[in-house]
């Protein structure tokens, strides 16, 4: 697919001196994502040892909605800021799994 390996050059073009390698990273599979594996830190093989058993989920490339809102709406329906990744690391440890929908 085309995209797929560039995937890696632009991670390490935006983090240069301090980005991983890709050959220190614990691979694990990465279905219905725009590549195959996503890499794990050295440090955290326990992390992957939970995926790879299924004890373990990752959630990719989502944020926090406050209503249901789409591109025309967004702006009046969320209290949160959703293109700022602190108030989005904010929401996120606020979030309730468990609560229901409205």
């Amino acid at each position: 697919e085309e995209g797929k390996d560039d995937l890696f050059k632009q991670y390490l073009d935006v983090r240069q001196s301090v980005a991983l390698q890709q050959h220190t990273l614990h691979q694990i599979p990465a279905d219905n994502q725009v590549c195959d594996v996503f890499g794990i830190h050295p440090n955290l093989p326990v992390l992957a040892k939970l995926y790879n058993e299924g004890s373990a989920l990752f959630f990719a490339n989502t944020g926090a909605l406050d209503d249901y809102a789409d591109e025309t709406n967004y702006r009046e329906k969320s209290v949160t800021n959703l293109f700022a990744h602190n108030t989005m690391q904010s929401a996120a440890k606020k979030i309730d799994p468990y609560k229901e929908i409205r």
